[in-house]
């Protein structure tokens, strides 16, 4: 009886946990120049992730992407009035946040940082 009050639970475990291919993630921030930002992953599900995201946000943050399977990065200039920012999305950490610094410079940035970044 007690094996099979183990296996039970053992499965029960596993099966409440979301897989890989089924976790999501989601990045949100205050706005471009802002301090506060959050960000979630292997969440079981899309909404899960924004609601994760968010609440470790604050008020007035937006979640600016969710992701699954991948991994995403959001840079923003920090120069006072400056609209330069960049959010991207793909395969791998490193190169997603050197593209989102790359971009925002592309794109007049002079103080950018990456301000949020996540893979799931």
């Amino acid at each position: 009886m007690r094996h099979g009050t183990t296996l039970v639970l053992t499965f029960m475990l596993f099966a409440a946990a979301p897989s890989a291919a089924e976790a999501y993630g989601a990045l949100a921030v205050d706005y471009a120049q802002g301090t506060r930002f959050g960000f979630s992953r292997n969440q079981p599900t899309e909404q899960k992730a924004r609601e994760v995201a968010l609440g470790g946000c604050g008020a007035g943050c937006t979640v600016i992407v969710t992701f699954r399977k991948s991994c995403a990065a959001y840079a923003a200039d920090q120069t006072t009035g400056s609209p330069a920012e960049a959010l991207v999305k793909g395969p791998a950490a490193a190169a997603v946040r050197d593209q989102a610094l790359s971009d925002c410079r592309k794109r007049g940035g002079r103080q950018c940082s990456l301000r949020v970044w996540g893979c799931d």
